[in-house]
């Protein structure tokens, strides 16, 4: 719907803006002046409620109905046609309708018409159908001094009815001086079939000279009488036909003289109505001024409060950013102690494990890779404290991930995260699994990570099996578990960020890890097929590119600010085959 403003904009100026009731689809094509006079009767006649009707069915306002400047589409023209013609009882009652007051219609147009002749009036009439039809037009093909042949053309199909309405107001424009209507013959009907409308119209003279005429034969008459009675007497014959004569002229100029002043007081009266109309209108245009320069004030006195509190509200978001910096540059390098500590041991226990030891060197090892990763993610941390240009936080060198070590680290991780519990592992590769691919090792791996520990969390029976596979441009890797499953309705509920006072989903989970996989995936250029079904289990399949576009990382890495919603539809797909886990 428009807003207040553009409606009262429209309203002051119909002709140059659309109507608003209308539909995109709906172009403006017809000027309601047409079918002012038919509304006024049908209001008339039939109450508002039959106005209301009809405005409902042509899907316009009633206000708008009743203002003869609003335009309208050809389909809500001729629906107001055939709901009024539904009221009445014939078709010579409906063009009864179409003129009703048809001399108010014109308003102040009328005396302009009477200024000159019939003819004029309906020359001009075709030369400005343009100002109340888009889709019509009109030719004169045969004209003389009381006749004339009217061609009416539209790119729109007519209805009988629109042939009728303009019948009826063709017929009614010599009335306008006085004389009766104009027969109209009515030779070819768009309603009817034909290509276009085509009307002979006939009209009388406006005679003024029957006055002296008449007056003339009066003397004439008198004159043979008194010849017929015996008292011929030339100066009387004579006299009684130019007397007559004169006194049919004086007639007709008294006659004249009332015309003039009758016409004079109607374009006094109209003239002062248009000076009242205008009034008001300067009135009201003040009005509206005073009130938009009132508005504007308050507008500026508000923007104004507005902005001071807006400052206000930036310095204490300042303080706030310099205080979580200071606090995250203490806990990071607080946190930067014990991973210290636990290397520093990891090297002390290297030296009292035989080496041919292996699983525990590897065992080791994979405890100083986990400090390593936290080390870094600690540095991360920090570096986001600091007030960097985008060109230097974006800074990225890809790594190459050994595949087969990924797949013997998983097997490690998931043992021991499954320790005690009734869950077995297994970590194996696919035909054609790529054996290194080119990425971001800390975020790949806090991906999978967050995958593997998820599917540890939730299994407390049954299998963990982790498959990996691809091709020469990406590496899949898919996670399955013989978990409790999850709803499909609620699957993407399972990527959303909680708060940290929500209650927990399982254990100590607040559901971050997977709203986290779900964003660094995104930054890889990767996505990600989740499948589970309540008592069965859960699989997630991650798709990983072989190699980065640098300036696609950063793009994505821009794109990391998106909402968590708009980075879920765009990684996450659901799979709704049956669940199976080998």
């Amino acid at each position: 719907m428009p807003s207040a403003m553009q409606q009262a904009k429209n309203r002051e100026d119909p002709l140059l803006t659309p109507d608003p009731t209308a539909s995109p689809s709906e172009p403006r094509e017809l000027n309601l002046r047409i079918l002012h006079p038919l509304i006024e009767y049908v209001r008339r006649m039939y109450g508002l409620a039959s106005l209301h009707q009809i405005a409902d069915a042509a899907e316009l306002d009633l206000d708008d109905l009743k203002r003869s400047t609003w335009w309208v589409s050809h389909r809500q023209f001729e629906v107001i046609l055939a709901e009024s013609r539904a009221l009445m009882n014939s078709d010579a009652q409906f063009q009864q309708a179409c003129v009703y007051n048809i001399q108010k219609t014109y308003g102040p147009m009328a005396l302009i018409l009477r200024a000159g002749s019939v003819r004029l009036a309906y020359q001009g009439m075709s030369r400005t159908i343009h100002m109340v039809s888009r889709v019509g037009s009109q030719q004169i093909v045969d004209i003389g001094r009381c006749y004339l042949r009217l061609q009416v053309k539209s790119t729109c199909l007519e209805s009988r009815l629109a042939c009728l309405s303009r019948q009826a107001q063709l017929r009614s424009i010599p009335t306008l001086w006085g004389l009766p209507e104009a027969v109209l013959t009515e030779e070819s009907c768009q309603g009817r079939g034909d290509d276009h409308c085509q009307y002979l119209i006939h009209w009388r003279e406006n005679f003024t000279w029957w006055r002296p005429v008449l007056g003339l034969l009066a003397g004439l008459g008198s004159s043979v009488a008194y010849g017929l009675a015996g008292l011929p007497n030339e100066a009387t014959l004579l006299g009684l036909p130019l007397f007559g004569l004169l006194t049919g002229a004086l007639w007709a100029y008294r006659k004249n003289n009332q015309d003039n002043l009758e016409y004079s007081r109607e374009v006094r009266d109209a003239l002062s109505g248009v000076l009242e109309e205008n009034q008001e209108a300067l009135e009201d245009v003040l009005a509206l001024h005073h009130r938009q320069e009132e508005w504007n004030h308050n507008l500026e006195k508000t923007l104004s409060h507005r902005t001071e509190q807006l400052v206000e509200v930036i310095e204490r978001l300042r303080c706030i950013q310099k205080q979580s910096r200071s606090t995250m540059r203490g806990i990071s390098h607080d946190i930067r102690s014990p991973i210290m500590i636990i290397q520093c041991n990891t090297e002390l226990l290297r030296d009292y494990i035989n080496s041919q030891d292996v699983e525990a060197n590897t065992i080791l090892a994979d405890v100083a890779s986990a400090a390593g990763s936290i080390e870094v993610l600690v540095r991360e941390l920090i570096g986001m404290t600091e007030e960097k240009s985008e060109q230097e936080s974006s800074s990225f060198q890809p790594d190459l991930l050994d595949v087969s070590a990924f797949a013997a680290q998983s097997q490690r991780e998931l043992e021991a995260l499954v320790k005690g519990r009734n869950v077995q592992v297994s970590v194996r590769q696919c035909q054609g699994t790529p054996g290194q691919i080119e990425t971001c090792k800390m975020l790949f791996h806090r991906v999978t990570d967050n995958l593997l520990t998820n599917a540890a969390k939730y299994t407390e029976h049954g299998v963990i099996e982790v498959e990996l596979g691809g091709d020469e441009s990406e590496l899949w890797v898919r996670i399955a578990d013989t978990g409790k499953g999850i709803a499909r309705d609620k699957i993407e509920n399972i990527f959303l960020e909680r708060n940290r006072d929500d209650t927990p989903l399982v254990g100590d989970s607040y559901g971050l890890g997977l709203a986290t996989a779900v964003r660094l995936l995104d930054q890889l250029g990767g996505r990600l097929e989740v499948h589970s079904q309540p008592g069965f289990g859960t699989a997630f399949c991650a798709h990983f590119p072989t190699t980065i576009d640098q300036d696609r990382f950063h793009r994505s890495k821009r794109a990391q600010f998106d909402s968590l919603q708009t980075i879920v539809e765009r990684v996450v797909s659901i799979r709704s085959a049956t669940f199976h886990i080998s």
